[in-house]
């Protein structure tokens, strides 16, 4: 993907593992805002978040490419671990 996003003149702006892209926009900070951590709502908030964060799960096997035409975005999800080099 990364191949075609450079021939159609985009470059990678970034790279990742879903759990750590998802991390880096507040996933966390969002799952909090639910409710306490002893509250059904939190409860029943947690397990969906825990899938999508497990490296078991989805957290690893996905990943997140971003391509841009333009330098000096900011892209929170990157800032936990952007891995580009290893494309």
């Amino acid at each position: 993907m990364a191949a075609a996003g450079a021939r159609a003149g985009l470059r990678v702006a970034g790279f990742a593992p879903q759990a750590q892209f998802l991390l880096g926009c507040g996933m966390l900070d969002a799952l909090k805002a639910v409710g306490a951590p002893d509250s059904l709502a939190y409860v029943k908030a947690a397990a969906p978040v825990q899938k999508l964060l497990s490296p078991a799960e989805m957290g690893e096997l996905f990943k997140v490419l971003a391509l841009a035409r333009s330098e000096g975005i900011a892209w929170p999800g990157f800032a936990l671990g952007e891995r580009s080099h290893r494309l």
